[in-house]
């Protein structure tokens, strides 16, 4: 299990209560959209809302990059965004992210070790 339910039901409860919330999109992500909606996407963004899309996708933001005043909302992994520390719930966000990541990392390694087991060895 990469989550804890709990824990992470708490902290999506809470952002929910704290939204819109500022986020920072990197470069990378800003291409994306940018290229979805042929005009360049700002540094940053509102969370206008978000969900939980099991253990697999973790949490879930709905993103507004042009503002409200703009009618498409995208979907994109919280582990994605950046936070400036001053914004509310930065560092419970980001010890999440900081979580998960290593979960994932630790699972990825797992599944190689798993998938070189099962192989026949090369001296």
């Amino acid at each position: 299990m990469i989550d804890e339910p709990f824990r992470t039901a708490r902290l999506l409860e809470r952002l929910e209560d704290v939204l819109p919330l500022p986020a920072i999109l990197p470069s990378g992500l800003r291409k994306v959209l940018g290229g979805q909606t042929g005009a360049a996407a700002p540094e940053r963004c509102e969370i206008v809302s978000a969900s939980y899309a099991g253990d697999e996708g973790g949490i879930m933001c709905h993103l507004q990059p042009g503002g409200r005043e703009m009618d498409r909302v995208f979907v994109v992994s919280l582990s994605l965004l950046f936070f400036d520390p001053r914004t509310p719930l930065a560092r419970e966000l980001n010890a999440y992210v900081k979580h998960r990541l290593k979960r994932l990392k630790r699972g990825h390694r797992a599944e190689a070790s798993l998938e070189n087991a099962g192989s026949p060895q090369t001296l």
